[in-house]
C-alpha cells in the first residue's frame, strides 16, 4: 500500500497513528509477519478489519470503501480457514 491512498489530514482523526508513513510501516510489518507464517498477528488484524476500526475508517475517509469491503471479505475467509489450525510456538500448525 502506498501513501497516495491515504489522506494525511484525516489520519489523526480516526486512528492512533501520527502520519501515513507510521501507519504504512506498521502495516507492512504485519504483512511481513503473515508472509513468514507468524499467524499470531491475525488477532490484531481481525481487530483492524472490524467495522469502525482502523482499516474501514481509512477506507471511508479516503474513498476506497468498495476495495476495503472486498479486502475485508477475503481476509475474513482466510482468517476462518487459518483459525482451524492450532498455535505452536507462535506459529500455526499446518
Amino acid at each position: 500500500m502506498n501513501t497516495e491512498l491515504i489522506n494525511k489530514e484525516q489520519l489523526k482523526i480516526y486512528i492512533s497513528y501520527d502520519n501515513a508513513d507510521e501507519f504504512l510501516t506498521d502495516l507492512n510489518a504485519d504483512i511481513e509477519k503473515v508472509n513468514f507464517c507468524d499467524f499470531a498477528i491475525l488477532d490484531k488484524l481481525e481487530i483492524e478489519f472490524a467495522p469502525t476500526s482502523t482499516y474501514q475508517e481509512l477506507s471511508l475517509s479516503n474513498g476506497w470503501r468498495e476495495s476495503f469491503l472486498e479486502l475485508a471479505k477475503q481476509f475474513d475467509q482466510l482468517n476462518e480457514k487459518l483459525k482451524k489450525y492450532e498455535y505452536s510456538d507462535n506459529k500455526k500448525q499446518w
